[in-house]
């Protein structure tokens, strides 16, 4: 039997719910993330522990959504030639709710990022599993406001928001440490 997911936008029939769920959907599995996350989220913390488990998360994170973006050879002074980003530096933006400490983490390894959006990548950090409906309505305006590609990178996915994203933007690839269960009042 295959699964049908139902949305308007998917029309492509699955063997199953988790094959389609997971696609454009990479789990990042970098010891740092994985250890960072594990820590913040479980392992109560000190507040001075967790800020700094937030930041290292947030810079990995950030590291792997821009693990592929194109590099070109600059010259740096004497006919020295480095390696430097090809295209116009993506634009970072935030869910509301991101973790503080976590956006101070993401903006370390891309300092020279731009405000404008238009015909740029942008990357969408989030911090917290949630039912994807903020995720969904701020790519929807990166799109609009002329994002060439949008990432959505999230440190806790909750399926019910991987779904909501995949549904209404399957264009978008999703970068994750975990997978959470499923949603509860608490973390809606």
């Amino acid at each position: 039997m295959r699964f049908d997911t139902g949305c308007p936008c998917c029309r492509d029939d699955f063997y199953d719910y988790d094959e389609w769920l997971m696609q454009r959907v990479t789990v990042i599995e970098h010891p740092v993330a994985q250890d960072a996350l594990a820590r913040a989220r479980y392992a109560d913390p000190a507040p001075e522990d967790a800020r700094r488990l937030w930041r290292a998360l947030g810079c990995v994170l950030c590291a792997e959504a821009a693990r592929d973006l194109p590099l070109k050879a600059v010259e740096t002074g004497a006919g020295m030639f480095a390696p430097a980003l090809a295209d116009a530096c993506p634009t970072l933006a935030f869910l509301p709710e991101a973790n503080a400490d976590f956006i101070e983490g993401v903006r370390g390894p891309l300092p020279m990022t731009s405000p404008d959006v238009a015909e740029r990548m942008a990357i969408l950090f989030d911090s917290a599993p949630n039912n994807g409906e903020a995720a969904v309505v701020e790519i929807t305006r990166l799109k609009e406001r002329g994002a060439k590609s949008v990432r959505y990178v999230c440190a806790l996915a909750a399926p019910e928001g991987v779904e909501a994203v995949r549904c209404a933007h399957p264009d978008v690839d999703i970068f994750v440490v975990a997978m959470d269960g499923e949603l509860t009042d608490e973390k809606a």
